[in-house]
């Protein structure tokens, strides 16, 4: 591996990877090959998660897809210099900025969202013209070996190599002097990844999770708010990083939420979900057992049942207090638990309990009320009246803060997030204010006194 890591440094070191011409090809090669692997991806996809093929598409293939039209679209303009304003007391001259690759890159993805979030932060880095060692997850097996073809089509391993190393491996891999480090996973494996860091000062951009909070004053109609917030809690049957968590309720609008709840999931769900094929299982047994563990005794609302061979877990919803082992964890799973709240203070009271989430929403038609949660309360990214749709927008920078991440990515975040952006002054040959020299005269010093203190 320490070998590999060479290799792509040296091949970095040549400079090919710095014009426009090479970085273009290199997102056009990488294109050609996801699109030649469409079936395949949707199979590997639906192996290891059950994802329906259109479920599939919209969170998996077009995103990274879009992503690269995006990128191929505006990387030109995002490589030229930008002329800044230069101080009257450093002409003649001009400033500008631009942006510079890194070089050896490392990127480590998760299984939940195994193509897209893999392929994403890929893209990203090939456009900032980096190298990059990818570390797809074994969990979703299929998805990275499908993945690993397609790298391997599209690129010699000195300039991108995509390795299905084990958790030893990956330790290994990390002692490298990466330029970045790229991992999107739960907190306690970013925290492991940021010390492996440390030591050689390098890099490091973190996609992480948490508790991420749905608060409902009820303001907006009910049957609005359920088919949203179970469409945010549903797809991926909960496994997304910026799923909502858990919802707070206005105690009044309770009994019509949950009315509605039951009635989107039956709608979105009209097959019983434990046999449809487009309600996707719990990747594993050990996060499968994980969540049943959580839900047993608890006295839920509607759902609760489970298939323990296909390790699907039906919608559920409960509504519960702080301190059910619900509340303890990210759930990262179909189940929904709800908290009533009877004004502002408990909102907090309730979020601080989980603070820093990935994701925010906020449902409700007063400003006012809106304006106050998003300006009192540490997150990632917010939606107001949505969940999900905010990581959609190429304009809009993806990531968390302290506990959900550090950094961010999408667009040109993206590219931004794999470069480094120098400062250049270039000085006149000519001309130039002789008053900083010394010796200092009197007059000299009288006249720094006056313009430079003031």
């Amino acid at each position: 591996m320490h070998k590999l890591f060479d290799l792509q440094s040296q091949f970095f070191q040549t400079g090919q990877t710095l014009s426009f011409d090479f970085r273009k090809k290199a997102l056009k090669r990488l294109q050609a090959a996801i699109k030649g692997h469409h079936q395949a991806i949707l199979d590997a996809l639906y192996q290891d998660l059950n994802k329906g093929e259109t479920e599939a598409i919209l969170t998996e293939l077009w995103m990274v897809e879009s992503e690269l039209t995006y990128q191929l679209r505006h990387l030109k303009r995002w490589m030229r210099p930008k002329r800044v304003a230069t101080d009257f007391t450093s002409l003649p001259g001009k400033s500008y900025t631009f942006f510079k690759p890194l070089g050896t890159t490392l990127i480590i993805a998760p299984w939940n969202y195994p193509f897209q979030l893999l392929f994403i932060p890929l893209i990203g880095a090939i456009a900032a013209g980096n190298t990059a060692i990818v570390k797809p997850s074994l969990t979703s097996l299929h998805t990275s070996k499908i993945s690993k073809a397609i790298i391997d089509e599209a690129f010699p391993n000195e300039y991108v190599a995509c390795l299905l190393a084990n958790h030893e491996e990956t330790n290994k891999l990390l002692e490298a002097h990466f330029d970045h480090i790229f991992f999107t996973g739960s907190p306690a494996m970013g925290k492991m990844v940021y010390e492996k860091a440390a030591p050689n000062l390098t890099k490091v951009t973190l996609e992480l999770g948490g508790k991420s909070p749905c608060i409902v004053d009820g303001t907006i109609k009910p049957q609005i708010v359920a088919r949203r917030i179970a469409f945010g809690k549903l797809i991926n049957a909960g496994q997304t990083c910026i799923a909502p968590d858990y919802i707070i309720c206005k105690r009044q609008a309770l009994p019509q939420l949950l009315k509605e709840l039951k009635l989107a999931i039956e709608k979105a769900y009209p097959e019983d979900p434990l046999l449809t094929s487009d309600y996707p299982k719990i990747i594993s047994k050990r996060h499968f057992d994980r969540l049943i563990q959580l839900l047993e005794e608890q006295n839920v609302e509607f759902g609760g049942r489970f298939n323990a061979e296909t390790l699907k877990i039906e919608p559920t919803v409960l509504v519960t207090d702080l301190n059910n082992p619900l509340m303890q964890e990210e759930i990262f799973g179909p189940v929904l638990p709800i908290i009533p709240y009877d004004d502002e203070r408990m909102i907090t009271s309730i979020i601080s309990h989980a603070p820093n989430p990935l994701a925010f929403y906020v449902f409700s038609k007063n400003k006012a009320f809106v304006k106050h949660m998003l300006r009192h309360h540490s997150f990632g990214g917010a939606c107001v009246n949505d969940t999900l749709t905010h990581i959609i927008p190429h304009h809009l920078p993806f990531g968390g803060i302290k506990n959900s991440g550090l950094g961010n990515y999408h667009g040109f975040y993206s590219f931004k997030t794999f470069s480094q952006e120098v400062a250049i002054y270039h000085k006149h040959p000519k001309w130039e204010l002789m008053i900083r020299y010394q010796p200092y005269s009197s007059w000299i010093k009288r006249m720094i006194k006056k313009f430079f203190l003031k």
